[in-house]
Parts: C-alpha cells; sequence; structure tokens
C-alpha cells in the first residue's frame, strides 16, 4: 500500500503503523502489509521501520519488488 501526504498536517505514523500491522488474505495464508510512505507530508516524521522511498524511481523498485498476488475468484 502506497500512503501519500501532501502536508505534514496529514502525515499520521500511527494510521501508517496501523496500517502495516494489518493482515490480509485467505485465512492460514494471511500476510502482512507492506506500506510505503510517499509525498512531502512525510519529510518530517520519524517513520522507524516503515519504508520511505524517496521519489518515484526507488517507489517502482519497491512495488516491483512484491510479488503479485490473484484475486480469489468467486
Amino acid at each position: 500500500m502506497v500512503l501519500w501526504s501532501q502536508s505534514t498536517s496529514t502525515a499520521s505514523v500511527p494510521l501508517a503503523r496501523h496500517v502495516a500491522a494489518t493482515r490480509g488474505g485467505v485465512r492460514g495464508a494471511r500476510t502482512q502489509s507492506r506500506v510505503l510512505l510517499t509525498g512531502p507530508g512525510w519529510r518530517r516524521t520519524q517513520h522507524s521501520g516503515l519504508l520511505r522511498p524517496q521519489g518515484l524511481h526507488e517507489t517502482l523498485i519497491m512495488l516491483a519488488a512484491e510479488p503479485l498476488t490473484a484475486a480469489p475468484t468467486p
């Protein structure tokens, strides 16, 4: 998941940590969410343990490293 913050007033580290702790997927195969903090609003926040790419190129590299999973069919 990519969280964009345009300003420091909208950069919520507690929200980012909550999203990062969320697990998704089918029971028995749940995975933890990977969160990338993007945008100028994250500049002044402490975000230890969260991914903070330094630009679009680095963001795309991080996203490309994440294996894509197919959506389950009903």
